[in-house]
């Protein structure tokens, strides 16, 4: 039964108050009498019970002032609410019209004052007055009709959370590992972040942990036992029309509706796709806390919703104009510079002001390097448990690999990496042979498995590939050596210009259907090898030489650029045999120092060339990473078996993702028993817009690649320069050949680095990426003209030496004459031919540039492509008129 704290109806005009209700304003004076008599007006404090959920429905109830929740128990004793009344609505109409015990319970949230009915009191005096039964039935009637329409608007939304609830995602919670200043201060910041309402932004690269430290101020909020979403904006799809269309302006304003009906909610029929209403995350979070993840991918005009929202706890659906208050914690996380973003205009100065009161700077991994030794403790702790193993620990050169390397995708990469090394784990401890650094690689592969097809795959297993090749070719390469060296007749001619006019020729397009092959069969990586095995030392590689090595290679190979083309060394046998022997002599003594092939990994330099030019290729070797990660646990691939040598390179083929550094010699598929590898023909160059392919160039040794491409460009330019007779008959105050090719050289590379530098900076990459990152991306795109234009090149070597060759095999031979293909200058079919090679090198790197500006911008504007047409015209324009001019 109903309690009354307060009841004095001798001091309060019920009258009055009866009048201010719609429903009895119309009713006379003495109707409104009667009425009163049987009114009590209440005033109850907050948590006040008005009625439990099954007591006897005798009093109908309404609500004058305050505000009063009706809600359910369940079976746990938690309290459910169901719904919250204010002033004018009334609760009580079924059990007192039918006199059925309530259904649910009613009380009072903040001070209320509300005017009870009681059932028997309204009995004894509307017997006597049908009309007055008859107006208050109605006005019953018409409260109820309320209530009904009210709870079918809550059974609708409750439906539109349950589907919400699926649709919605959480992160895993990570505690605040570390020991570094950056960390201590990162704990104090997020705890008090927690303390207040104020929204909080988090900045840092990816994987610095910006989610987890979301769920860390959660978890220590008021708010932690309310609801908790997370939103990633750059995942927000752009609304599909009918009539497609690339006006970027009309893609902005789609995408910009679809982000604010994911925020804030829409009607029915407010946009294209809205058949049904839907809840916005602002909405569904109401009284939690929820994430908006990547907020720079938002547009300006949501950016200035979210700053409304911010401003005045209000927001509106998309399609309705009712403002809907909202009560919830924001926490913003944000990738990019947004400083950079702010004076681009595509960040909303005044929501970055609001945003920059409580925000924080999450700082890479590299730069916090004490907190490495904590978090591989954590992750050990995490995953031994997972794995069911007892691993204590880490050995210190397993440590000292982790400390060595720039960690470019952080802590979500770290721990990759501990996870992968404790599942291959057989001791005790983590050992330096169970660390695999580099990314997982979770991008599907594609393109025609090849070793589906069993000849082919019985065929890399057999022991007809590749060790009798490489035999073959290695006794044939002694005696080209041998040739070169000591002549015999003159055969040596024939023997030097077979390899700078045919096989140098053959090799460079070969990469393009073969990848690195040539290296996996590589004479001198064969003898080497053999050295290796007979006295070989195998000391531990020094980081200097993983660090530093790629960019030796460099170094080489602009050292034997310019000595071609100073001492002519396609027509010189002794100058040759030199080249291959040095070579050859760097590959034995790393191999007598060392384990596998360091020499060809990280120092040979036309396994670097080779290793470019291999992303152009038409087949990869990649590996099923759900198998890897599911299904393998001793990477065979790497360490290979006691029957068969593991990855000469030092690369697991789960770490797979450019073909740079994989000599195609099928250990990896002859080793690995759950034939997780796979030999997909592609389409060429496909890595080099596949995400794994060019975001893996941040930092490291592999910027060595950008200092390569230009030298390949650069090299072509000299080369060809150098031999235009208006230079020839220009001294420029250098009368040593060979330093005016050096001078050129350097100018050359001066300038085409220069140029892809400042092409990359046109393309503003700090919206999305560091500006060392965008210059690597972008030199990256240029490989098909370097590799065009070398191919050019060799154009004029092969019908100058393959024409000397018939020749000179007739008058060896002797008994005909034969004039075919006789030493030929360069003609205007053969410049046609250069010219031809240059544009179609041009289009691809045109179109692969397109594809990193797409990538960075997220636009598809013919104005942000401006920088990749500019660059490549210019280094078109150089190619073209060196080879036309020549």
């Amino acid at each position: 039964m109903f309690d009354p704290e307060i009841e004095d109806k001798d001091s309060i005009d019920i009258i009055a108050i009866l009048r201010n209700i719609p429903e009895f304003s119309l009713l006379d004076t003495e109707h409104l009498q009667k009425i009163a008599t049987v009114v009590n007006l209440k005033e109850l404090k907050p948590g006040y019970v008005v009625f439990r959920e099954n007591d006897i429905g005798d009093a109908f109830y309404i609500i004058l002032s305050g505000e009063v929740e009706i809600f359910v128990t369940n079976e746990e004793k938690v309290e459910v609410t169901l719904l919250k009344l204010n002033a004018m609505d009334s609760f009580g109409e079924i059990g007192f019209i039918t006199g059925k015990p309530r259904a649910a319970s009613s009380k009072i949230v903040i001070d209320s004052k509300i005017l009870v009915i009681r059932k028997n009191d309204f009995d004894s005096v509307m017997e006597n007055d049908p009309f007055l039964t008859k107006t208050f039935i109605n006005i019953l009637g018409h409260r109820l009709k309320t209530d009904n329409e009210r709870a079918i608007e809550q059974s609708n939304k409750k439906h539109e959370l349950r589907q919400f609830w699926v649709e919605s995602s959480t992160c895993e919670p990570i505690k605040l590992v570390g020991r570094s200043k950056h960390i201590i201060q990162l704990k104090e910041f997020s705890l008090k972040a927690a303390e207040n309402n104020l929204p909080t932004l988090l900045i840092g690269e990816k994987g610095t942990g910006k989610l987890a430290r979301a769920q860390f101020i959660f978890e220590n909020s008021k708010r932690r036992g309310e609801r908790y979403l997370t939103v990633d904006c750059s995942a927000i799809r752009q609304i599909s029309t009918p009539e497609g269309g690339d006006d970027n302006k009309s893609n902005e304003v789609l995408l910009s509706l679809s982000q604010e009906s994911t925020l804030f909610g829409h009607l029915q029929g407010a946009l294209p796709f809205a058949k049904t209403r839907r809840l916005g995350y602002i909405e569904v979070a109401e009284g939690g806390t929820i994430v908006i993840d990547n907020v720079e991918k938002l547009t300006v005009e949501v950016q200035k919703r979210l700053l409304a929202y911010l401003k005045t706890g209000f927001f509106s659906r998309l399609g309705s104009d009712e403002q809907i208050k909202s009560n919830t914690k924001l926490i913003l996380t944000c990738e990019a510079n947004i400083d950079e973003l702010v004076n681009d205009g595509l960040f909303d100065k005044e929501l970055y002001n609001l945003l920059t009161r409580q925000s924080m700077l999450l700082l890479p991994l590299r730069e916090r390097q004490k907190d490495i030794h904590d978090l591989v403790d954590h992750f050990i702790e995490e995953f031994s448990k997972l794995e069911c193993k007892n691993i204590t620990g880490i050995a210190k050169e397993a440590m000292n690999l982790l400390l060595g390397y720039d960690w470019p995708n952080n802590m979500d990469q770290l721990k990759g990496v501990i996870r992968r090394a404790i599942s291959m784990a057989d001791g005790d401890k983590i050992k330096a042979s169970d660390i695999f650094i580099g990314p997982i690689v979770t991008e599907k592969a594609r393109g025609l498995n090849l070793l589906r097809f069993d000849p082919v795959r019985k065929f890399i297993e057999s022991r007809f590939f590749p060790n009798p090749i490489r035999y073959i070719i290695a006794v044939v390469f002694s005696l080209m050596i041998l040739l070169l060296l000591f002549g015999f007749y003159g055969y040596e001619k024939n023997a030097v210009l077979l390899i700078w006019a045919v096989s140098w020729p053959m090799m460079l397009i070969g990469v393009i259907f073969a990848s690195r092959l040539f290296c996996g069969l590589c004479p001198m990586r064969t003898i080497a090898e053999k050295i290796q095995e007979k006295i070989g030392i195998k000391l531990k590689l020094p980081n200097f030489i993983k660090k530093k090595g790629p960019y030796i290679a460099v170094f080489g190979f602009a050292v034997i650029l310019s000595v071609e083309h100073i001492v002519d060394m396609p027509y010189e046998p002794l100058v040759t045999a030199g080249l291959f022997l040095s070579i050859l002599g760097f590959a034995m003594i790393f191999s007598f120092l060392y384990d596998r092939a360091v020499w060809c990994r990280y120092l040979c330099p036309l396994g670097q060339m080779n290793g470019v030019y291999s992303k152009l290729s038409i087949f990869e070797v990649r590996a099923n990473t759900s198998v890897c990660n599911s299904e393998c646990r001793t990477p065979t691939c790497y360490n290979g078996t006691e029957d068969s040598k593991g990855c000469p390179m030092y690369l697991g083929v789960f770490n797979m993702y450019t073909n740079e550094n994989c000599l195609m010699c099928g250990q990896c598929i002859k080793n690995c028993k759950h034939r997780s590898v796979r030999l997909n023909l592609r389409f060429p160059a496909a890595e080099l817009f596949r995400d794994y392919g060019i975001d893996s160039y941040r930092k490291g040794t592999n910027l060595a690649i950008t200092f390569f491409i230009p030298l390949l460009i650069a090299g072509v330019l000299s080369m060809n320069f150098t031999k235009l007779f208006i230079i020839n008959n220009i001294s420029l105050g250098i009368n040593n050949e060979v330093i005016k090719y050096i001078f050129f050289y350097l100018l050359f590379y001066g300038l085409s680095t220069g140029l892809i530098w400042f092409g990359s900076t046109l393309i503003k990459a700090g919206k999305q990426a560091e500006s060392m990152e965008m210059f690597v991306r972008f030199a990256c795109s240029f490989i098909p003209l370097a590799f065009a234009g070398e191919i050019a090149n060799q154009v004029i070597t092969f019908i100058n030496g393959f024409g000397q060759i018939v020749p000179l095999v007739n008058l060896q031979i002797g008994g005909y004459t034969l004039n075919i293909l006789s030493h030929q200058e360069s003609t205007w079919s053969v410049k046609l031919l250069q010219v031809i090679l240059i544009m179609i090198g041009t289009t691809v790197s045109i179109y692969f540039g397109k594809r990193v500006v797409r990538k960075v911008s997220q636009k598809n504007s013919h104005k942000e492509f401006w920088p990749v047409y500019l660059i490549n015209a210019i280094f078109s324009i150089l190619l073209i008129a060196v080879f036309i001019l020549r």
